[in-house]
């Protein structure tokens, strides 16, 4: 297969090779680049399997980093949210003063055991694993890889991980609605793509009905 660098992904999505390189290095939102551009850009990205090098500035300056980390990530409906994601690992990068390169790997939802010979081959020396389907999890964990790993926004028995408080995140929502003055809000879900969806929606539903429930028992006293 070619090797797939940002003047095609520029080509696929229709976008200037400028434009590409603004929202794979995360700084779309700094540059008010739409949500509708920067779409077509991940959606060029996982079509054409694309492996973004975050730290491209350093090759041009003549650094020679030898430690590459990888950030898996599956362009779904959380495509847009890459690009936040991507300034606030690249903003940690530079204050640290490591010198490391980040690199993109580009996943489908429940196929990562399709990037197992990266894995294997050693490509990186650590990865970061986000948006990660049950499938995605079940092929970790059975799994033995040589290097370090951090799942993102989800449980592990095996790996480390860093999480949302996704209760707490129903919760701020439901006071946010019952501090102005909504009693009886719809809750409109879709099919759950991973557990947080879940307890976000039970703490919601549980925030309301308690609080529902305390002002009955402040009325009838």
């Amino acid at each position: 297969m070619a090797k797939v660098g940002i003047k095609e992904v520029a080509q696929e999505a229709g976008v200037s090779l400028s434009t590409v390189s603004i929202i794979i290095n995360g700084k779309a939102e700094e540059r008010k680049i739409s949500q509708q551009t920067q779409e077509k850009v991940w959606n060029a990205v996982e079509k054409l399997q694309f492996r973004s090098n975050i730290s491209a500035k350093n090759l041009k300056e003549g650094s020679s980093s030898d430690f590459v980390v990888a950030l898996f990530w599956s362009f779904d409906f959380r495509r847009t949210m890459a690009s936040r994601f991507l300034a606030g690992l690249q903003a940690q990068k530079l204050k640290s003063r490591e010198d490391f390169q980040i690199v993109i790997y580009p996943y489908k939802s429940g196929e990562l055991y399709k990037e197992k010979e990266a894995f294997i081959r050693k490509k990186f020396h650590a990865a970061i694993i986000a948006n990660t389907a049950r499938e995605d999890m079940e092929f970790l964990e059975t799994m033995n890889f040589p290097m370090p790993i951090v799942i993102y926004n989800r449980h592990s028995q095996k790996y480390s991980s860093t999480n949302i408080d996704d209760a707490r995140i129903g919760k701020i929502a439901a006071d946010h609605l019952y501090e102005r003055g909504f009693r009886k809000p719809f809750l409109i879900t879709a099919e759950y793509n991973f557990p947080g969806m879940s307890l976000r929606n039970i703490s919601f539903c549980n925030c309301m009905r308690d609080k529902e429930s305390r002002l009955k028992k402040m009325i009838l006293l």
